[in-house]
């Protein structure tokens, strides 16, 4: 909401003026923006005084009796039309509680704000299955070594990685899976160096040895981001449904969820060789090649938003709402509701994975398009 509208529906509300949805977007904004402060500070005094005596004790009781489990302070002062208590009951219920009080810090051009519902941001973590079937919670064991498979030592180190070190040559080709869910991310160590670090829901496959025929293969659900070590005689080779990815070594980023509409590839640098059947496509660094099942389209990118993630960011430029929900209910464990105008709506911006996901949304509300209320891990996204 710009400073002008917020002003402009602040002088409605005081005059009895304003609409549902004038009055639902004031106290969103009152809740989520902590008044603009520099917005509050031009209003007249005689029009916040106005608004203050529009607050009532009775209608907000009723909204504390709906809700049982919120508190609702509120001076004695006039009562609100019938309208108004609607739009308070929409905000109060579906996102956060106002605290309205008649103390020196709201005489100070303050109001008190709770956000009573918020989700907090995923973390380390991932599920290890060993070649015999056995499961491993990562981050329920302790550091060191977890078990020897193969002739492979595999390890957590202090800081939360798994590292596989080869003690013994063998023969046996037992698969591992590394596994994350919604929520959680996690760095492996392969045996020949290769790091790989896996984005949320995402899980990655591959022998204890590594090598296979010749090849160092995985195979790859999810969105990963790989760091091959050099090898050129034994070429590395990513498989995901649709299309295969070949290297001896470099650096790029695979984003291969069943949800998205296509498989993209990212080359940060060297050289990889993207395959899908009878089609291949070389890549040169800050390029993207783009599988939609049909073909692959390669096109030049700014890697910085495809690998923002990995280095613990959320960059969008002109990026679908649609795409955007998608990213957050994998990170966040949460289901964003949208209908099909808001999907289309594109936002750019950037800011850290590791904020509350009410932070990420206020960024969105910004573009004064859209706010969002949150019920628990369900989240509604609505038009303004």
């Amino acid at each position: 909401m710009q400073k002008e509208q917020f002003i402009e529906i602040a002088n409605k509300i005081a005059e009895n003026r304003a609409s549902e949805r004038e009055m639902a977007s004031f106290l969103f904004h009152i809740n989520n923006y902590h008044l603009e402060s520099s917005a509050w500070a031009e209003i007249d005094p005689h029009i916040k005084a106005a608004i203050k005596n529009t607050t009532s004790k009775n209608i907000l009781s009723n909204i504390a009796h709906t809700k049982p489990n919120l508190v609702i302070k509120v001076p004695n002062k006039q009562l609100w039309p019938r309208w108004i208590a609607a739009a308070v009951i929409v905000i109060a219920l579906g996102l956060s509680i106002i605290y309205y009080n008649t103390n020196p810090n709201f005489d100070n051009d303050a109001l008190i704000t709770q956000q009573v519902q918020d989700v907090a941001p995923g973390k380390q973590g991932a599920t290890l299955k060993l070649s015999n079937g056995k499961t491993i919670r990562l981050t329920d064991v302790a550091n060191g070594e977890l078990a020897i498979e193969s002739g492979v030592a595999i390890i957590k180190t202090e800081d939360g990685q798994l590292v596989y070190n080869i003690k013994a040559a063998s023969k046996d080709l037992g698969s591992n899976t590394l596994s994350t869910a919604n929520g959680e991310t996690f760095m492996v160590k392969l045996p020949d160096g290769t790091k790989v670090w896996l984005n949320s829901a995402s899980s990655l496959t591959y022998s204890t040895m590594l090598q296979q025929n010749g090849k160092r293969t995985v195979s790859l659900t999810g969105e990963g981001y790989f760091s091959v070590a050099k090898d050129e005689a034994h070429p590395f080779v990513v498989k995901n449904s649709g299309q295969s990815i070949e290297v001896l070594g470099t650096e790029f980023n695979v984003n291969a969820y069943t949800d998205e509409p296509v498989i993209a590839t990212t080359l940060i640098e060297g050289s990889i060789k993207v395959a899908k059947k009878s089609t291949t496509q070389l890549l040169k660094p800050g390029e993207q090649a783009l599988n939609d099942g049909n073909g692959i389209l390669v096109k030049q990118v700014n890697v910085g938003e495809s690998v923002a993630w990995k280095n613990g960011d959320f960059e969008f430029n002109e990026e679908k709402m649609s795409s955007i929900a998608r990213k957050l209910e994998r990170w966040y464990d949460v289901k964003i509701e949208l209908s099909d105008a808001l999907a289309n709506e594109e936002f750019t911006g950037k800011i850290a994975r590791d904020r509350n996901i009410s932070r990420v949304l206020r960024m969105m509300e910004k573009t004064n398009s859209i706010y969002f209320i949150i019920e628990g891990r369900r989240i509604k996204a609505i038009a303004k």
